[in-house]
């Protein structure tokens, strides 16, 4: 009976100390349900009356009866509890809300975009955020400063190698780069990354699409009939009746000269005519073996 009752002890303070979360810093601890902070030393710095607390980098992230705010690990207030709620810091940046309305906080928790925002999407990796007020959206600098107002676009996606692509609210679709130079114009019904890291993008106009190469700022006119699309490292251009390639980078891989021309298959071999002849090249344009 004596041991059953050592084990239970046992039991009961692993429980305990494996719901405190423990750093060099010091350590949340739990009481009566709340939670409370100690330092390295076991000195109570916040005593457990917070229904969250949790540590995230330098800072305490804490949250009382449905307010939230930040202290510091030495147990000093850095941030009101004010707050309807607070994110955690990614790259160096935090999203606070109050009232419905969003701002974005550096690591010394000073006001990088006041709360002022309906919605905040921060890119600090693309050096952009982008925002909304109602239903518009601009974008501003990683510093807060708008480059783009919302009265300008009713969606602007993720950014990818400093682009993105735009719609105004007349549903005409097109693409800004980070600097908010228009580079793809918002004439398009259409608009959409082909390839992961964005090196093209197709756009489609009265029934035909056309190919932008972010990379050489530059918009190809092929008047596609079908979808473009990339397949296997090329995607089939037409030119002037005849087609040819491009590479996943948007360079011309394969100048138009044929009839007709298939997509490459996954060995880099693909049929085509040309000059009524049918032949299989390879990725060169060479005449090449089955």
């Amino acid at each position: 009976m004596k041991i059953r009752f050592l084990v239970a002890i046992g039991f009961a303070v692993l429980l305990t100390s494996t719901s405190n979360k423990v750093s060099a810093q010091g350590e949340v601890f739990e009481d009566e349900g709340l939670s409370g902070w100690k330092n390295a030393q076991g000195d109570v710095l916040l005593r457990a009356e917070y229904s969250f607390l949790e540590e995230s980098g330098k800072y305490l992230r804490a949250e009382k009866k449905g307010k939230w705010g930040y202290y510091d690990v030495s147990g000093v207030q850095a941030l009101p509890m004010d707050f309807d709620s607070i994110g955690e810091f990614a790259d160096g940046f935090v999203m606070i809300r109050k009232n419905n309305k969003w701002g974005l906080y550096n690591e010394k928790l000073s006001a990088v975009m006041p709360i002022d925002y309906d919605d905040l999407s921060p890119q600090p990796k693309e050096g952009i955020v982008v925002f909304r007020r109602g239903d518009r959206k601009g974008f501003a600098d990683i510093k807060g400063k708008e480059i783009i107002p919302a009265s300008t676009y009713q969606e602007v996606n993720d950014f990818q190698n400093n682009y993105a692509l735009s719609m105004t609210p007349e549903a005409k679709w097109g693409a800004i780069n980070s600097k908010g130079k228009v580079v793809i114009p918002n004439l398009y019904e259409v608009a959409e990354i082909q390839l992961p890291a964005g090196q093209i993008v197709v756009v489609k106009k009265n029934f035909t699409w056309d190919v932008y190469i972010p990379a050489q700022e530059k918009l190809l006119s092929y008047k596609y009939d079908g979808y473009p699309k990339v397949v296997n490292g090329y995607m089939r251009v037409i030119e002037n009746g005849l087609m040819g390639y491009l590479d996943e980078s948007g360079n011309m891989a394969i100048k138009p000269q044929f009839q007709k021309a298939a997509d490459f298959n996954e060995i880099g071999r693909a049929s085509v005519t040309k000059a009524g002849k049918v032949m299989i090249i390879n990725t060169k344009g060479e005449v090449a073996e089955k």
